[in-house]
């Protein structure tokens, strides 16, 4: 029997990221139902910056495939009407696969857009291995193992 892939559901993509931004040495802003928002709110007080990001989980149903696409629009959707300062960095965290299907949505968004909206996109893998793709980013870069 093969070894099992670990379900990369919103929790664990949104665990997964946290415990990234801490060892970043960002704090973790608690999301409650009277400031719910985004999924992770961090703050790092030496740098006096703050990452505002949406986190999406691998879809359960049998339509896989279009349930990526709406998830990742969602998502996009989501990031976007909580853009309210310009001194805060934004990002998408989702899951990586085996055919890299989130990756290739997140190369649809065009550089430029990107940049102005200074947008960064995290994928996670099943082992826990995070890649970052900065707003002006080309490639996806290996930032963390957790």
């Amino acid at each position: 029997m093969g070894k099992k892939k670990a379900e990369l559901t919103e929790q664990i993509i949104k665990e997964r990221m946290i415990v990234y931004l801490e060892k970043n040495k960002f704090k973790i802003s608690p999301v409650t139902h009277q400031n719910h928002g985004v999924d992770i709110k961090g703050f790092n007080k030496k740098l006096g910056r703050s990452w505002f990001i949406e986190c999406k989980g691998n879809p359960t149903n049998k339509y896989e495939d279009s349930s990526r696409d709406s998830y990742f629009k969602t998502a996009l959707g989501q990031i976007l009407m909580r853009m309210n300062s310009r001194y805060s960095k934004y990002g998408i965290a989702l899951p990586d696969d085996d055919k890299q299907s989130f990756r290739k949505k997140i190369k649809d968004v065009p550089v430029e857009i990107r940049k102005k909206l200074k947008l960064s996109f995290f994928v996670i893998s099943t082992v826990g291995t995070i890649y970052h793709l900065s707003p002006r980013g080309k490639d996806f870069k290996e930032v963390s193992n957790v």
